[in-house]
């Protein structure tokens, strides 16, 4: 473990410059950067990160609950296991003469490998997902899936978008499209929350075939 670190401080323009800070955590990695300011009662934070190799778990635990809390909720919850192969980061924070801090912008991406996402507790979760989450707003986060394991169904692509209409009213949109045995579909539609397949007389045990499936859904973001 290690960390490192060079910048400057200018007290006449009221000016802090994190040139870079990178931090070695035995495999985990951190590096930062950024700029403070300060003028007329009013700090400014401009900073930018990176992040590797670090565990989903470990990251979710540095998302700060003012960054895209909607999102957070959701994500926190309901997303788990796997890797953070590599997170970018950038954001901008302003202070209020009266001490609080607000988010004025955040942009970033991360790359996940192997982790697990819950669309709709407590149905059968996505495992072993592939993705990249882009964070192009204040509100509104993307994840594109593009692997993953869904009661042995593969899946091919999939979206999970996280949007804010403005007035902290989150929603939640999932596409996905998997093929695989049509049992394996209908073990999912006929979990004791759902059971539509008991409820048409479907015998699930004796189903056999293949099926590509295309899944939408959509529904208000809760926190679980």
């Amino acid at each position: 473990r290690s960390a490192e670190a060079r910048g400057s401080l200018d007290v006449d323009s009221s000016r802090i410059v994190l040139d870079r800070a990178t931090f070695d955590l035995g495999g985990p990695t951190i590096e930062l950067s950024a700029v403070v300011e300060r003028a007329r009662g009013i700090a400014t934070v401009s900073g930018e990160a990176v992040i590797r190799k670090m565990t989903l778990a470990d990251f979710k635990s540095y998302w700060p609950e003012q960054a895209a809390p909607g999102a957070r909720r959701w994500v926190v919850p309901n997303m788990e296991d796997g890797e953070v192969v590599e997170a970018r980061v950038s954001l901008r924070v302003r202070s209020a003469p009266a001490g609080d801090w607000s988010l004025d912008s955040i942009d970033g991406s991360l790359r996940i490998e192997g982790a697990t996402v819950h669309y709709l507790k407590p149905l059968i979760p996505i495992r072993k997902v592939g993705a990249t989450v882009t964070v192009g707003k204040v509100d509104r986060i993307d994840i594109t899936i593009d692997g993953g394991d869904l009661n042995g169904l593969d899946i091919d692509t999939g979206t999970i978008e996280i949007t804010d209409d403005g007035h902290d009213n989150w929603t939640l949109a999932v596409e996905a499209v998997f093929h695989g045995g049509v049992r394996n579909v209908l073990e999912i539609l006929d979990h004791p929350r759902l059971k539509y397949a008991s409820e048409l007389g479907v015998n699930v045990a004796q189903v056999e075939g293949r099926a590509a499936i295309r899944l939408r859904v959509g529904l208000p973001l809760l926190a679980a």
